[in-house]
């Protein structure tokens, strides 16, 4: 599980250990983000990645899948998302804030490439991917909501959407002890999130309610 408070680093480690797991390599030089699927099962399945390209505040630009048998405790390629035509005749971003070999261009800092990993109708991995450095991204100030949803007397059911693409998004239960099922996400404007909360005594709804906090990462990061 995931915890509430200051534990936003275990949604890395939780993902990590996933038995079926999407994982996403861009490159700045050929302009493209390579899919990979690892399986750790004992068996192989058959899954399937759906990805999309959005600008940095979550508008489709493109979309697509990749139909993969992901072999028994093996990483296997999926496919290759081309995005060179978006940045053609884009001028590299300046060699003060990107010095490397292949520098990202301007048009890089408002791409995003979002990938989710089905197997048998249910989403069981998901990766976000930029050519640029995520404090270069174009992001937009989300309007993020909470809403409540079905509750007893030690649980609670939370769905999280954002308007615009929020990445890095941490949400905290205030003064309410507890254990969240995730709690540091990547939130997409049409893929709102259904959390749920353990708490560890008995939950008031309207006081959870009032101290649960979800902030994005430009809020976390602003002066």
């Amino acid at each position: 599980q995931i915890i509430c408070h200051n534990y936003g680093f275990l949604h890395f480690a939780k993902r990590f250990f996933s038995p079926l797991l999407v994982s996403l390599l861009e490159s700045t030089e050929t302009g493209t983000v390579e899919v990979h699927v690892s399986n750790h099962t004992s068996r192989g399945l058959p899954v399937i990645v759906r990805w999309e390209i959005t600008d940095a505040a979550g508008k489709r630009i493109e979309e697509g899948r990749f139909d993969v048998e992901a072999l028994a405790q093996r990483s296997v390629p999926a496919g290759r998302i081309g995005l060179e035509h978006l940045r053609a005749g884009s001028p590299p971003l300046p060699v003060e804030i990107q010095n490397c070999p292949h520098p990202p261009r301007e048009a890089d800092r408002d791409l995003l490439v979002w990938a989710w990993l089905e197997h048998e109708g249910a989403v069981c991995s998901e990766n976000l991917a930029f050519l640029a450095r995520p404090k270069h991204l174009l992001l937009q100030r989300p309007g993020i909501s909470l809403e409540l949803g079905p509750c007893t007397e030690t649980t609670a059911e939370i769905m999280v959407g954002t308007d615009v693409a929020s990445p890095w998004t941490q949400l905290e239960s205030g003064a309410v002890e507890g254990d969240f099922s995730d709690n540091f996400f990547h939130l997409h404007p049409r893929h709102p999130r259904r959390i749920t909360f353990q708490a560890r005594g008995d939950l008031k709804a309207e006081a959870f309610l009032a101290g649960l906090r979800a902030t994005p990462l430009l809020a976390r990061s602003a002066p």
